[in-house]
């Protein structure tokens, strides 16, 4: 065995919980995460423990045969990555082993997920990913872009890796057929002994011969013969596959004349399961075809569990039974592609396109998903009259069920309650918003925004009319700003307090403008370009990324080169000093300024007023009113983060909860704070009462900002005390001493930052 697999070890055990469709649907508790991914999209099928597991890229779910419930098991819940590729049941030690691209593995048993990292730490040649999982025993063999990784299911631990070649050729399944180990690999099918040789040796592996070299994609055995497909077999018809049958003595085409694609072949119960895109065949010993599934139209992969009911893995309807036109998943949006999140109220929109490094179109045909009620829906490409690259969404804070969409290449879209009701585009908007020059048809949307008044302010790339304007009487304006050109792009726009419209222009600084609320008089418009000079906006670099206006009216923008504010934006158009600063903070010792090595991707900005900071490859910053000093920093490492690259960020002010856009997809962490109220307003503890079993925070809602929170016992003994973020308090239910409170009944008092105005309510402790 190569040294360096030796003493592979179990790097993580965590307890697992099974998160169900009913108890997501609840909402998520203050410091608990929860996932937001797409689960229709179904890549593997597994039968075990009573059900049916079925995994997609990012996650797993289980389909409990009893009561027929959906149990999500995911990074939140105890998973280590994303990133699936794999998935096996084994029967023997009881235990679901989960196999990612990057060769990193999770074994799911009883109550419990063990990791193994070593081979993902490793440095190897060739390419990493698991490809499929087979089990001997109390033996589980991985076959993997650089050969088989062979795994105790006991001791939970690699026992030898087998190199099939000298240049480590990828293998994508294997078999054991009669007294021989047989690899399906990217360049043929390799046997070699199952005893009595090195197996670790290429040089015990031989290539058959006596069947076409070429990609053999999977392989099983059925009636005493084994059965291989070799992809694309026949050159002259795309996408055609042949099965190769070996009896064990000669080898024989399955289907002599029938071309077919193939993804996968699986035994079992008697029967052969002939996977492909738009079907699965099932057969019997005697090569007779038994029945033919025909809703699917991606299949991947397909099972007979041992009620005779067959299981689909659909990569669109989710996994299907049998016959049935659609498949079950637990609710999610409809993809893991997220570009930019916008919330209003609870309603939280996704726009899930995208654009090429160059600017250019990456055609993602992905709708739209909201998240509205706890539940996700999806309006479909073909519902938005067939736009692709929806990049910026913009909810009406007046109207949480209107919602304007930014396509980059189609326009602006407008729904209502999710459904389309008009595109804006050159033809019907006087000219006003334009498509690229020399580009026909591409009108490229690069942000939306809204001001108090319920205008809707649009940027528009490599046009004359870079920002545009819908007013509330469906009139449309367009400003030109000569000093720009016209290969200009443009990204997000914000309508900050004192209605100037701010533009980033990536590459170029941001464009501020001034209409002074006269839309049709240009005579009396503003602009200032930002650069990174003194005396023209400071910036630390004209690579702007994001902008977000705080609770103060400062305007925080996140760049290439870190953070930068805007302290003062009432004065860009005076001749008094309006230069963003950036900020000094200490770190052992030493000051710089604030994640100045990081490239800012997304800035949102919560009830209490910290800043919560997105960035391309470290994950995510909670950081003070002031951005001085960090309050949380989350990475894939030590939370349920997806990735460390995070492009957007949205936040529900009314329960805490924040929403990250990750490369990865979407998860979610319930924050301690909340937006606060004008005055008192039903201010009540949650949970209330307080029992035994709860070890959770609790949580004093209805708040005005900066209230002064003191909890104190029926004799006027103080408790705790503590200032509210935003418009909730936080309470560990300890005393000053760390003493968790006794039973009884404990009272709250909350005074505004003056005092003039006060609350008292109760919380029941029972111990």
């Amino acid at each position: 065995m190569p040294k360096q697999y030796s003493n592979i070890f179990v790097s993580a055990i965590c307890v697992v919980l099974l998160c169900s469709a009913e108890v997501l649907s609840q909402g998520v508790s203050i410091g608990q995460w929860m996932d937001h991914l797409p689960y229709r999209n179904i890549i593997a099928v597994e039968e075990g423990n009573n059900g049916i597991y079925a995994a997609t890229t990012e996650a797993v779910f289980f389909l409990d045969k009893e009561d027929n419930s959906l149990n999500r098991i995911t990074k939140v819940t105890g998973l280590s990555d994303v990133g699936i590729s794999a998935i096996g049941y084994s029967a023997v030690s009881g235990a679901l082993v989960v196999a990612y691209t990057n060769s990193n593995i999770d074994i799911v048993q009883n109550t419990s997920i063990v990791n193994l990292s070593d081979i993902k730490r490793k440095n190897i040649l060739g390419k990493k990913s698991i490809n499929s999982i087979r089990f001997s025993g109390n033996t589980a063999y991985l076959s993997t872009g650089f050969g088989i990784v062979v795994m105790d299911m006991a001791k939970l631990e690699i026992k030898d890796t087998y190199f099939i070649t000298v240049g480590q050729d990828e293998v994508n399944e294997l078999a054991f057929y009669k007294d021989s180990i047989y690899a399906a690999a990217e360049s043929g099918v390799y046997a070699a002994p199952i005893n009595g040789v090195n197996l670790t040796d290429f040089s015990s592996w031989t290539l058959i011969t006596e069947i076409p070299t070429g990609n053999y994609n999977t392989v099983d055995i059925f009636a005493d013969k084994l059965y291989v497909n070799r992809a694309n077999d026949h050159s002259d018809e795309i996408d055609n596959d042949s099965i190769h049958v070996y009896n064990g003595s000669s080898w024989t085409y399955f289907y002599p004349t029938v071309f077919r694609t193939t993804k996968e072949l699986r035994a079992n119960y008697g029967v052969l399961m002939i996977t492909e895109p738009d079907g699965v065949s099932k057969y019997d010993s005697d090569y007779q075809l038994i029945t033919s599934y025909t809703n699917p139209s991606k299949a991947k992969q397909a099972l007979q569990d041992d009620n005779n009911s067959v299981w689909i893995a659909d990569g669109f309807a989710g996994l299907m039974q049998d016959n049935a036109p659609w498949g079950v998943y637990p609710n999610g949006p409809g993809s893991n592609q997220v570009f930019d999140l916008a919330i209003e109220g609870e309603n939280l929109w996704v726009a899930p396109g995208g654009r090429s490094g160059a600017w250019g179109n990456i055609y993602s045909a992905s709708g739209m998903y909201a998240y509205v009620d706890y539940k996700w829906t999806h309006a479909e490409y073909e519902e938005l009259n067939s736009i692709a690259d929806i990049v910026v969404v913009e909810v009406d804070p007046n109207n949480n069920n209107r919602v304007f969409a930014g396509s980059w290449g189609g326009g602006v879209i407008e729904l209502h309650n999710g459904k389309l009701v008009t595109v804006y585009d050159e033809a019907n908007t006087d000219s006003v918003l334009q498509n690229v020059k020399n580009v026909d048809g591409y009108l490229r949307v690069g942000g939306l925004d809204m001001d108090n008044d319920g205008n809707l302010w649009v940027s528009c790339t490599e046009v004359d009319n870079l920002l545009c304007v819908r007013t509330v009487n469906g009139s449309w304006f367009g400003y030109k700003f000569p000093s720009f050109g016209l290969n200009t792009r443009v990204s997000h726009v914000l309508v900050d307090a004192n209605d100037q419209k701010w533009v980033l222009i990536p590459g170029n600084g941001i464009l501020v403008f001034d209409d002074n609320g006269t839309f049709d008089n240009t005579n009396d418009d503003q602009f200032v370009r930002m650069t990174n000079s003194a005396g023209s906006g400071n910036l630390p670099t004209k690579e702007v990324n994001c902008i977000a206006e705080d609770l103060d009216g400062e305007i925080w923008i996140g760049t290439h080169e870190g953070i930068t504010v805007f302290y003062s934006p009432e004065l860009v158009f005076t001749n008094e000093d309006f230069d963003s600063q950036q900020i000094l903070v200490e770190q052992d010792g030493y000051f710089q300024y604030l994640l100045e090595a990081e490239v800012v991707l997304s800035i949102a900005i919560d009830g209490a007023n910290r800043k919560w900071i997105g960035t391309d490859g470290a994950g995510v910053f909670l950081m003070s009113e002031d951005g001085t000093q960090e309050i949380q920093h989350f990475t894939i490492d030590n939370s349920p983060l997806f990735s460390n690259t995070v492009g957007s960020i949205a936040i529900n002010q009314k329960s805490g909860e924040v929403f990250f856009g990750t490369e990865k997809g979407i998860v979610s962490y319930r924050g301690t704070a909340t937006g606060a109220e004008e005055v008192f307003t039903d201010v009540y503890a949650f949970p209330n009462p307080v029992r035994e079993d709860f070890g959770g925070v609790i949580a004093i809602k209805g708040l005005v900002a900066d209230a002064d929170v003191k909890i104190t016992d029926l004799t006027g003994n103080l408790i705790y005390q503590t200032t509210s973020l935003g418009g909730q308090a936080i309470w560990n239910g300890r005393n000053f001493k760390g003493e968790r409170a006794h039973t009884g009944v404990y009272l709250v008092f909350a005074t505004n930052e003056d005092g003039a105005t006060k609350m008292v309510t109760k919380i029941l402790f029972i111990n």
